[in-house]
Formats: C-alpha cells, structure tokens, sequence
C-alpha cells in the first residue's frame, strides 16, 4: 500500500496492530495490519464543515463533510483535493561537486469522495454501505545521480473501493459479516 495515497481526513478511527494480534481483525495480516474505521454518529440532525489548508511548496488542501440523518438512517459524505508543486530546496550530495538544488517534476494532486449510508431496520442490526472514489495524478522526479535533461515521468491512479457490512447484537457479543470490492488503475506515462 502506498501510504501517500490515504488520504487522514476520510477516517475517524486509525490503530496500529503488530505481529499476531493482527489476526483478531481477519486473516492473512500475521506482521501486522493498520485498521482504518469510521464510525457512526446516530444524534439526529445535519452538519456540515468544511476545512481549507495552505502549505509551503505550493501545498493547498480542500476538505468537505456533510452528515445528515436521524437515529434509523445516516448519510455522510465527505469531499476532498489536495495539490502540491512539491518543489522544495535540497542538498544535492549524488552530484560534483554538491549543490542546492530545487526538486523539479515532483509535483501531485489527489481528490476524492466517500460515501457512507448507515442504517438501523431494528435495535440488534446495523447495516453500513460505504462507497470510496479516488483519483491522483503524480509526477516522478528523477533521480538525484542524474545531470543534464531530465526525463518526464507521471503516474496515475484511480481507486474505488466499496463494503458492505451487516453487525448484529444477539446479547451476548457482536457478530459481523463485511464484503466488498477493491478495484485500482494505474498508468505510468
């Protein structure tokens, strides 16, 4: 997983699991897993936020958010983009003599929206869809040994990712049933 492509602002809940203790969560993670969940707020009403970020380099983020709804059925929404010319000063020690140097072709942008139903048909059942969109475009930098023309070198992403999952309470734990698709698209230019 290439963490750069996660964007925090979409996930309520982040947790560290190491070695074995991953396997609590499903199977298959026996070094670890990192859990990325959101959870429901079931207060009735509407909220909307919504968050502008600035940053050195050319960083500039937009963050949106709107959750409506009562106690039986919820719908949150969140928007994002973020972009970064990603053209910061360095030390250049690949090269003779060494030289400050401007990272050029490093420049990416990224943007995206998830969409979260919840629903509550009884006081022992929950059921969540959640449906994730994800679109990036980056550029790749050459490396620091080379001198002369750069190579022009960009990759694109596009992800959608969906589940749905159905939690019941019988009173005595709680039994869940997750399913889902992970669809990715690259292209290397």
């Amino acid at each position: 997983v290439d963490f750069s492509q996660l964007p925090v602002f979409i996930v309520d809940d982040l947790s560290l699991l190491y070695g074995g203790s991953s396997l609590r969560e499903g199977s298959g993670a026996l070094g670890g897993a990192i859990l990325m969940e959101n959870e429901v707020d079931w207060k009735e009403g509407a909220s909307l936020s919504f968050n502008q970020e600035f940053g050195s380099f050319g960083t500039f983020g937009s963050y949106g958010r709107l959750e409506i709804g009562d106690d039986k059925l919820r719908s949150v929404t969140r928007l994002y983009q973020n972009r970064s010319d990603n053209d910061y000063l360095f030390l250049n020690t690949e090269i003779l003599p060494h030289e400050e140097q401007a990272l050029q072709g490093a420049a990416w942008s990224m943007g995206g929206v998830l969409q979260e139903i919840y629903m509550r048909p009884g006081s022992r059942h929950e059921l969540a869809l959640r449906l994730w969109y994800q679109d990036s475009e980056r550029e790749l930098p050459a490396m620091m040994s080379q001198e002369g023309a750069g190579r022009e070198e960009q990759q694109e992403d596009r992800n959608l990712r969906s589940s749905l999952e159905w939690k019941m309470y019988p009173g005595f734990g709680t039994v869940k049933f997750r399913s889902g698709y992970a669809g990715s698209e690259m292209r290397y230019h």
